[in-house]
């Protein structure tokens, strides 16, 4: 009866209070937490909404977990980032007779109630990330229908770039002389475009 340790971190996952996560720092909480941990298997870069079994690391821990085997994991989102996901490692875990736990809901799918508990937290986990996306998408069209200019402010010198772009300067020349980026130059001329077609 072994005891492993999964980690896993995106590019850009960070903790409750900002800071970077590192599967580092994940595999030395759980170590020293539990310290007869047999080993410990990570995947670094990996968004928690690619499924378990194909990254590479979790997939090699599911193939070398045997019955009566235990996963220790910092939070379920380690897991996976996606409800179904989720719930269908977990069965698959149960199935093979290998316990989840997780270290920040305090929860060990050992039990029933550990089981239920872990399937509620997922549910609400999610329901949280879907009031979150929610917001953001009313808070960007309030802003968006009062007149606020969204996005990088744009540096350089438009108006001068809207001249020379008229005067039929390449984007090049615009760019190195108003200091506006080739970007907007780009979607300046397909505006300018648009505007001679209507």
């Amino acid at each position: 009866m072994a005891t492993f340790i999964y980690a896993r971190v995106s590019k850009a996952d960070r903790d409750s209070r900002g800071h970077q996560q590192t599967v580092d720092n994940q595999i030395h909480h759980i170590a020293t937490t539990i310290p007869d941990c047999f080993m410990s298997v990570c995947d670094q870069g990996v968004s928690g909404t690619v499924h378990p079994l194909k990254r590479a690391g979790f997939s090699r821990l599911y193939s070398l977990a045997k019955r009566g085997d235990t996963i220790v994991i910092v939070g379920y989102d380690r897991l996976s980032r996606s409800t179904v996901d989720f719930l269908t490692m977990l069965d698959a875990l149960n199935s093979k007779g290998v316990r989840l736990v997780s270290l920040r809901e305090n929860i060990d799918t050992a039990t029933a109630q550990g089981y239920l508990m872990a399937t509620q937290f997922m549910s609400w986990a999610k329901y949280e990330r879907d009031l979150i996306s929610e917001r953001t998408v009313t808070a960007l069209k309030q802003r968006k229908a009062s007149g606020v200019e969204l996005g990088r402010k744009t540096t350089g010198d438009k108006a001068k770039a809207a001249q020379m772009l008229s005067e039929g300067c390449t984007v090049a020349a615009i760019v190195s002389q108003t200091g506006v980026s080739r970007a907007t130059v780009f979607r300046m001329k397909k505006e300018a475009n648009g505007q001679e077609a209507a």
